[in-house]
C-alpha cells in the first residue's frame, strides 16, 4: 500500500509538459541587438527596455539526420 501511495504522489508531482512528447521549436528566432548610451552591446530575446535596438530574424539550426 506504500508503494503505491508513493507511485500515485510522484506521479501527481510531475509538470503536464513531462507528459507529453516534446514538440519541435520554432524554425525562426528573433534576436534583439541593444546598445546602450555606454556602448555596452547586449544580445537578447527581449525587445530592448531603451537604446539603440536592432532586430534580426534568423533561423534556429537544425540538427543533423541521425546516423544509420
Amino acid at each position: 500500500m506504500r508503494t503505491v501511495l508513493t507511485l500515485l504522489l510522484l506521479a501527481a508531482a510531475l509538470p503536464a509538459s513531462a507528459a507529453k512528447p516534446a514538440s519541435k521549436p520554432d524554425p525562426n528566432v528573433r534576436v534583439y541587438r541593444c546598445v546602450s548610451s555606454t556602448g555596452t552591446v547586449a544580445l537578447q530575446d527581449a525587445p530592448c527596455s531603451s537604446g539603440r535596438q536592432q532586430v534580426l530574424d534568423m533561423q534556429r539550426p537544425q540538427d543533423p539526420p541521425p546516423r544509420a
